[in-house]
């Protein structure tokens, strides 16, 4: 069984919160991380996708 992650990515004033297995918000780090922050929340209160004060980009979390 996949234990769900969450990822939230911030472009400017908006962010994107994806919730799902670790392979698909892996992918969404390698993706969009080059462009935008990413961070690691909490999949079991992912919040209201409010922006993030504290990211970092994803490039330097996923190996």
């Amino acid at each position: 069984m996949n234990t769900p992650t969450a990822i939230r990515t911030q472009v400017a004033e908006a962010t994107v919160t994806v919730v799902g297995p670790r392979p698909v918000t892996a992918w969404t780090q390698r993706y969009f991380g080059p462009w935008w922050p990413t961070a690691d929340i909490d999949a079991d209160d992912p919040g209201d996708s409010e922006p993030l004060t504290e990211l970092t980009p994803a490039f330097s979390q996923v190996r």
